[in-house]
């Protein structure tokens, strides 16, 4: 049990309420409807009474009353909203007393320990503010994009140039042309060679 204990107070935040009968360990938040894991010293003579209280108004009814524990920790679901504090309230058999510092409760995105109503609301508060934040991600991007724009339409007045220019050698005449020209230059040669070869045999015939 004692090795339980040990183990316990080392995990849990290194809060310990020292301004007291005898000393308590706890973290500093807590998430919304998790479970609040809490211990203290051997010394504190069982039962302990444990509450969680509103550390603004401690002496009034407790925001949850966990009853009397026989062991040197205990676990307690926090059904408070996010955003408020809590304060754990620990006393003995001998009534010595130990109290926390205020608990932080934090926004764990689970309601199910809430009515309808109040999960409703924390759920649409907690949607509105991913809302926001993905439209403030979004507006960045946009700038972005403007600028890759820029760019495309930069990309796209080079190729536009290219594809002109492209056009224009289209329609200049190939190198292979002048190979075209050279070919009729010697079909013409060719009728005035055949004149002379039919004059000359006439010629030896007579």
């Amino acid at each position: 049990m004692f090795s339980t204990f040990v183990t316990l107070a080392l995990v849990l935040a290194p809060s310990i309420s020292r301004v007291a009968a005898f000393d308590s360990y706890y973290p500093t938040e807590i998430g919304a409807c998790q479970d609040l894991s809490y211990a203290w010293v051997s010394s504190a003579v069982w039962p302990i009474d444990a509450v969680i209280v509103d550390p603004e108004h401690p002496c009034d009814d407790p925001l949850i009353d966990v009853g009397e524990v026989w062991a040197t920790s205990a676990s307690t679901k926090v059904n408070v909203q996010p955003g408020k504090q809590i304060q754990i309230s620990l006393l003995d058999a001998n009534n010595d007393e130990s109290w926390s510092s205020p608990i932080t409760v934090t926004d764990s995105g689970d309601y199910s320990c809430f009515s309808d109503d109040v999960a409703a609301s924390l759920s649409a508060a907690a949607a509105a503010t991913k809302s926001s934040s993905v439209s403030s991600g979004s507006s960045t991007t946009a700038l972005v994009l403007t600028t890759d724009v820029s760019t495309s339409t930069r990309s796209s007045s080079s190729a536009s140039s290219s594809s002109s220019s492209s056009d224009v050698d289209g329609d200049l005449t190939p190198v292979g042309a002048v190979g075209t020209g050279s070919d009729s230059g010697a079909g013409a040669l060719t009728v005035p060679v055949a004149l002379i070869g039919a004059t000359l045999a006439t010629m030896l015939f007579l």
